[in-house]
């Protein structure tokens, strides 16, 4: 298999560093296939890997992709706290790719949790800033779409001119200084 034969050539480097990336990607596709074990299986070796090497940037996209995992098996608070951990690293490494990507997927998990308003600002501050991936405004379109049955047009709007108006550092900054401040205090709570 393709899968397969590209993870025996990568480990032919010999050095974890050159493994993170495609064991994070064959990760992914085992979870597109919907081989959630394999997928967690290859995504935890990946990020064992990334923090062996002290990768920060593939450990916090790696942590993203576990949390959409955890998201789709409905295991929230595991979801939350490896969203929690990459925004972390985000910040302290003041990459703002990371941080749209985290959070889109922490508007995702605001919304599953019946945090429409949240979800809609967090999603719009995403889908407007410029570091957003293509594949991520997709992601926050679809969510903005699906708030609209959650939320009246008028506060939808509302939550839309809010996130437009924010600034990512400060929102991540915000967002962990309210877990630093309270522990217990879950995001999706």
């Amino acid at each position: 298999m393709l899968e397969q034969e590209s993870y025996r050539l990568f480990a032919e480097f010999d050095h974890e560093g050159f493994m993170i990336g495609p064991l994070n990607g064959l990760g992914m596709i085992a979870y597109k296939r919907g081989d959630y074990h394999k997928a967690e299986e290859l995504l935890n070796e990946a990020l064992a890997m990334a923090k062996r090497t002290k990768f920060d940037f593939m450990e916090a996209i790696i942590l993203g992709n576990l949390a959409k995992l955890a998201t789709t098996l409905g295991d929230y608070v595991a979801a939350e706290r490896h969203l929690v951990r990459s925004l972390d690293i985000g910040v302290r490494i003041a990459n703002p790719h990371n941080l749209t990507s985290t959070l889109v997927s922490l508007a995702g998990l605001r919304a599953a949790q019946g945090q429409a308003e949240r979800a809609a600002i967090w999603a719009s501050l995403a889908l407007h800033h410029p570091a957003t991936e293509k594949h991520e405004k997709q992601e926050a379109r679809q969510l903005l779409e699906t708030l609209r049955n959650r939320l009246s047009p008028e506060e939808l709007s509302k939550a839309k001119e809010r996130g437009k108006q924010l600034d990512l550092m400060e929102v991540a900054k915000e967002i962990l200084a309210a877990i630093d401040a309270d522990p217990t205090e879950s995001l999706t709570s």
